[in-house]
């Protein structure tokens, strides 16, 4: 690892203005075997830090400011140029408060999306008289929140939460919503640390949104153009085998002669088309339609978040 070789301090400046204040300015060359970082260079003891005061009594550190590295003494080495400001005005000098201790500051608006949907607003699906599935676009209202908050380093559970959903309620501006109804979005960075009273830090945002009127996870149509047969499923009941053995699938047909349905018929709980006592393929009362839990987003505790 890359090392402070020396520190050369060059002449200072100093300024005092009507009133008696002073502000000095004090340049350091900072000469390394390599490349280093701001942090290094701040705690390395060798130049004074934030708020440490002046050997003249009069002024204490109000910034340090550390440039990009200029030049080499040699292949392996490094040259920084350091400059410590000072001013008499301590009131304007914050206390050395860490950054990263701050609460999450959390905004939210709300916006109109426009979506295609097959389930009413009861989270059930929209059928015509004749029991044809009907799609529509409707508006939905969504609510987006847009946290922000200082990190230390970049937060583990970024990759994790990408697209998920949470599985619990979580409060968040002093409002509890509802499992399964948010989902995290985006999330923003800049391409360095920012530095605020001598502490590096991220400031880190992320977006989530909310859905009220149906969750994320939305169940899918127990619909399709095959089936398990029936009579092998009955077989396996009847001789007390494992009906799990015998789901064979075959394609639904209609029609004599049978010709290949052309849209996905609606099934029971055991894959099997709904019938009428003729065997005809039927279309199936509301309270018979299944609906198929799926879990298209991964659920987390969202409650565990600093929001």
């Amino acid at each position: 690892m890359a090392s402070i070789v020396r520190v050369v301090q060059i002449d200072e400046a100093t300024y005092r203005d009507r009133d008696g204040e002073v502000e000095r300015s004090q340049p350091y060359v900072v000469e390394t075997t390599g490349p280093v970082t701001d942090l290094q260079i701040r705690r390395s003891g060798l130049i004074p830090r934030y708020r440490d005061p002046h050997p003249q009594g009069d002024s204490i550190v109000s910034e340090v400011e550390i440039g990009e590295r200029r030049g080499y003494v040699r292949a392996t080495s490094g040259i920084y140029d350091v400059t410590v400001r000072y001013t008499s005005d301590e009131a304007s000098v914050p206390e050395e408060e860490d950054p990263t201790s701050r609460p999450t500051v959390t905004s939210m608006r709300s916006e109109k999306v426009r979506v295609r949907t097959v389930l009413d607003a009861d989270g059930q699906p929209m059928l015509n008289t004749a029991g044809d599935l009907i799609e529509e676009e409707v508006d939905e209202t969504h609510y987006v929140f847009h946290a922000r908050r200082n990190f230390a380093a970049l937060p583990r559970w970024i990759e994790d939460y990408a697209d998920a959903v949470n599985i619990d309620d979580v409060r968040i501006r002093g409002f509890t919503w509802r499992a399964g109804h948010v989902r995290m979005e985006g999330i923003s960075l800049p391409g360095e640390l920012v530095w605020e009273n001598g502490v590096p830090y991220i400031p880190f945002e992320w977006t989530a949104r909310y859905r009220p009127r149906r969750p994320w996870n939305e169940p899918l149509l127990n619909r399709g153009f095959h089936e398990l047969d029936a009579q092998l499923l009955e077989d396996a009941f009847t001789s007390g085998q494992d009906p799990a053995d015998f789901r064979v699938l075959k394609p639904i047909t209609i029609g004599d002669p049978e010709e290949l349905i052309t849209e996905p018929a609606w099934l029971d709980e055991n894959g099997v088309a709904f019938r009428d006592a003729e065997g005809r393929v039927r279309v199936p009362r509301p309270e018979e339609i299944i609906l198929l839990p799926r879990k298209r987003h991964l659920e987390l505790p969202f409650r565990v978040l600093p929001w």
